[in-house]
């Protein structure tokens, strides 16, 4: 239960992440206002389009989770590996995601559960967790199909700028984000 909070914060941090970087790369690459011979023509409310690859998101969400847990970004897939504890024995977890990217949301569908080697049933899982867990504002449980769904409304009230994930197309190495309003 632990591990969809811990996804979902990656996914935030990644995203925080890039934009931080993002600005540090433009600030350390301003040229200086001598050199500079006309005003800018662009406006301020433009956006700036942000690509970061598997292994970037990859080594942002290791970086900041706890260490019984991995998140294994690759072209292949997205597997999140865990080890949750029953009765002083630890059981190891792993979930495979497919995050995709709906107008202005973020749907993570879960495609399979696997604990202590065993595949559990996909919709016996799911319904346990959507009948017993109750998720913060602008998430939501899907009633079509094992799936939560993430309104990016969330990403612009927790960060100072309007950060939108335009794409996420980890099967060909791209993860696509616009910052708005930042120049």
């Amino acid at each position: 239960m632990n591990n969809i909070w811990k996804v979902l914060f990656i996914i935030l941090f990644s995203i925080n992440a890039i934009v931080i970087g993002t600005i540090g790369y433009k600030v350390i690459t301003l040229p200086d206002y001598d050199q500079l011979s006309e005003p800018s023509t662009q406006s301020k409310d433009s956006n700036l389009q942000v690509v970061a690859n598997n292994e970037t998101i990859e080594k942002i969400i290791n970086d900041n989770i706890d260490d019984n847990m991995y998140v294994n970004v690759s072209t292949s897939g997205i597997e999140i590996e865990t080890l949750y504890s029953v009765l002083n024995i630890d059981v190891p977890v792993n979930v495979s995601i497919e995050p995709l990217v709906k107008d202005d949301q973020i749907i993570l569908q879960l495609k399979d559960i696997d604990i202590a080697r065993f595949s559990v049933s996909l919709d016996l899982i799911y319904d346990t967790l959507k009948n017993h867990v109750t998720l913060d504002n602008g998430m939501e449980f899907s009633d079509d199909a094992p799936e939560i769904i993430i309104d990016s409304k969330i990403f612009k009230q927790q960060l100072e700028y309007d950060v939108t994930i335009d794409e996420i197309d980890y099967k060909n190495d791209k993860w696509y984000f616009s910052v708005d309003g930042l120049f």
